[in-house]
């Protein structure tokens, strides 16, 4: 009789944590694609801001003031607020933006899809609301994984999103 007890025990035990293991690895899979997302725009920024910075070091060289200053003005602003420059190609830093959000929408449309598969119906639905909200912000949107099964809140895009 205790033997059985024993064995009905750990058996809630195993099953227990076999659910537990499961969302902790849903959360970490969501948390790493966050993470390569937040790389790659990074990434892309850094190569944005250094074609500026190629740009100024060119003017400087050429004694060009006015050329320097609003170049010198739209990497402060490209910084600051986000602002696209004009004075350098853009479309490489949207490509490698698109394709970044491109892999995190769909590791959030994963997520929720493998949250719901495991019963994690709120899990499911509060990752369901951070990739609406994703979709409906702009590609230069920052988010950052905090603690609580793949919780997300936005850093730069206005408002906060339910984690």
């Amino acid at each position: 009789m205790i033997c059985r007890v024993y064995l009905a025990t750990l058996w809630t035990v195993f099953l227990c944590a076999t659910a537990a293991s499961a969302e902790d690895a849903i959360g970490m899979r969501l948390t790493s694609a966050v993470g390569d997302f937040e790389k790659a725009t990074e990434k892309a920024r850094g190569n944005l801001v250094a074609d500026l910075r190629k740009k100024v070091t060119a003017a400087k060289s050429a004694g060009d003031l006015r050329t320097l200053e609003r170049l010198e003005a739209e990497a402060a602003a490209f910084e600051d607020k986000g602002e696209l420059p004009k004075s350098v190609p853009i479309g490489g830093f949207q490509r490698e933006m698109r394709q970044a959000r491109t892999k995190l929408e769909d590791a959030y449309e994963a997520a929720v899809r493998e949250y719901t598969q495991t019963d994690q119906h709120e899990l499911a639905k509060a990752t369901q609301q951070q990739l609406d909200d994703l979709q409906k912000g702009s590609a230069n949107a920052l988010y950052k994984v905090i603690e609580g099964g793949g919780a997300v809140s936005r850093l730069r895009n206005g408002g906060e999103c339910p984690g």
